[in-house]
C-alpha cells in the first residue's frame, strides 16, 4: 500500500452521473466494488475482501472502492490498514487524534 492515489472517480452510477458507457475494466471494477459492498453490508467480510481487492486493482482511484475497503478493514479490526488507505487518498483530510467511543 505504498501508492498514492487521488481517489477520484471517472463515473458514479449510483448517483446517475455516469458517462454514456464505461470501459470494460471500469465496469468490472464497479461490479466488484458493488459486490464487495453488498457482502460487507450483510456482514460477510471474508467474502467481500476478494471482491474489493479486485475492484481496487482495476480502479485504484475509485472512491466507492476505497471507502468500501476502509469499511471492511474497520469491521474486521484492521484499523491501521483502514487509516493507511485513507492516508493514500490525496483528497481526504486526515487529522490524527484520539477517537473515543462513548457508551449510550
Amino acid at each position: 500500500m505504498n501508492m498514492s492515489s487521488d481517489c477520484e472517480e471517472t463515473s458514479d452510477c449510483s448517483t446517475g452521473n455516469a458517462r454514456d458507457s464505461l470501459k470494460p475494466e471500469e465496469a468490472r471494477g464497479a461490479l466488484f466494488a458493488n459486490l464487495a459492498a453488498l457482502f460487507a453490508t450483510q456482514g460477510h467480510y471474508d467474502q467481500a475482501r476478494p471482491f474489493i481487492q479486485h475492484a481496487l486493482t482495476l480502479l485504484p482511484s475509485n472512491v466507492q472502492a476505497t471507502i468500501t475497503a476502509v469499511y471492511i478493514d474497520l469491521m474486521v479490526g484492521r484499523s491501521e490498514d483502514a487509516v493507511a488507505r485513507l492516508k493514500q487518498c490525496t483528497r481526504v483530510s486526515f487529522v490524527p487524534g484520539r477517537l473515543e467511543v462513548r457508551a449510550s
